[in-house]
């Protein structure tokens, strides 16, 4: 802590001692006994001083030499020892206060330090929000191959014209082949409902820090809306399917042929919807991870908060010890002007 400026009671016993050994107090002088102090502080008390001693000079006249230095005794012991007792308690309540703000300052670098940190765990979900986007485009290019293996079945349907007699067979495939499908969108829908649950409980817990990421969200929303509108007109194109092989009468060898291609080709769409689904399992669980840290910097941002309240409330009580103190220092600063007073009363007495 940095040494406190000279005072006017340094000064005056300066000038005082110097007066003693008969010398004059200029503060040249004055500042060689003390070895410390700017001239103008010195100059400052220095004319304080000569003007109380011509004041003391006045009301020594007519007044008994031992009242005078018993009352002059009195003044100044009681002068000496409010200063020191004020400036050892401003020394203590300067030192309470640097000490509060060196401990401010580290709470402001480890909530600094955390600020940094969650900004990685952004950077994290948003590296996962980019893997849900690669994974939605993906079943997007899956559900385009279906809808132009549709189309082929339109055009197969016209050659199906004079199949009569296996129209049974060929209806018992489809519904078949339906149900297989219905149950494939019957698990993607539901694994939707469970990403966009997922993703909504994410953004409600971590909302405060992830405010950037809402249009994102909605972009996803909206994606997800056209793939439902998308899976509305896949069983649209289905029913008209249907109808069309309602008019069918014969299937010849080729459709046959043409019928296995789609069994490979529903094969491998299962294949990707497995390996779809797999990778969505591994970015939940990195969305888990991402929500528990988010939690603990929570609990840890909590801390640092209670920890700055603390911090604020032992300032707020260092300002009341100084208030206290400067109300201690016009007390004595009164006792002072009630010795005046005194002095001046003895004097009217004499």
């Amino acid at each position: 802590m940095a040494r406190p400026g000279v005072s006017y009671v340094d000064v005056a016993k300066a000038a005082t001692k110097l007066i003693e050994q008969d010398i004059n107090p200029t503060v040249e002088e004055v500042r060689k006994v003390l070895g410390t102090g700017s001239n103008s502080t010195i100059n400052r008390h220095l004319r304080d001083w000569r003007s109380k001693q011509g004041q003391q000079l006045e009301a020594q006249k007519g007044i008994p030499s031992s009242l005078l230095i018993a009352v002059k005794g009195l003044y100044d012991a009681m002068n000496e020892g409010a200063e020191q007792k004020i400036t050892r308690m401003e020394e203590a309540a300067q030192q309470k206060v640097v000490e509060i703000e060196q401990q401010r300052k580290e709470t402001t670098s480890a909530n600094a330090a955390l600020i940094l940190e969650n900004k990685e765990l952004e950077n994290k979900l948003d590296e996962a929000l980019s893997q849900i986007d690669k994974l939605t485009t993906k079943l997007d290019s899956t559900e385009q191959a279906l809808s132009q293996q549709i189309t082929e079945n339109n055009s197969l349907s016209q050659r199906l014209l004079d199949k009569k007699d296996e129209i049974k067979r060929i209806e018992n495939q489809t519904q078949h082949a339906q149900k297989n499908l219905e149950h494939y969108r019957e698990s993607i829908r539901q694994q939707r409902e469970e990403e966009k649950l997922a993703h909504d409980t994410a953004l409600m817990n971590a909302e405060h820090q992830l405010r950037t990421q809402q249009g994102l969200y909605a972009d996803c929303k909206a994606e997800n809306k056209q793939l439902h509108q998308n899976r509305l007109d896949l069983e649209n194109k289905l029913e008209a399917i249907q109808v069309e092989l309602a008019k069918a009468q014969k299937q010849s060898q080729a459709t046959e042929l043409e019928l296995k291609k789609q069994a490979l080709n529903y094969n491998q769409l299962q294949k990707d919807y497995d390996t779809i689904v797999k990778s969505n399992g591994q970015i939940n669980e990195e969305l888990d991870a991402s929500k528990e840290n988010m939690a603990k910097i929570n609990v840890q941002l909590v801390k640092e908060q209670e920890r700055i309240n603390s911090l604020q409330d032992s300032i707020l009580k260092a300002e009341d010890t100084i208030v206290v103190l400067r109300d201690k220092n016009m007390f004595l600063i009164q006792e002072k002007t009630e010795l005046a007073t005194m002095l001046k009363k003895v004097e009217t007495v004499k």
